[in-house]
């Protein structure tokens, strides 16, 4: 988050924070799989190649999986980042 002021304006990261969902910016949708070994993986991909990806969760796991073991892959329209989190925040 350091630094996060200089690359976008503060409307939006005080809208992003309100409303996470609203806009998710590329390389941070959220995509769920499903496996042959009928296993649900969901998570943001952070490395892709011909036969492998690998997605970290929302705990921050990280789960590599073979794409020949995926069945489906579809997009998440929610955010990872939590609703609400501007409750824990104060006016300063």
């Amino acid at each position: 988050m350091t630094g996060i002021h200089a690359k976008y304006p503060r409307a939006f990261i005080i809208e992003s924070v309100l409303y996470p969902s609203k806009v998710i910016l590329d390389g941070y949708q959220q995509v769920l799989f499903q496996t042959k070994d009928d296993e649900d993986v969901s998570g943001i991909v952070r490395n892709e190649t011909a036969d492998e990806l690998t997605v970290i969760d929302s705990g921050g796991a990280k789960h590599v999986l073979k794409k020949s073991n995926i069945i489906s892959r579809k997009f998440k329209p929610d955010s990872l980042m939590p609703e609400g989190l501007q409750s824990g925040l104060s006016v300063d």
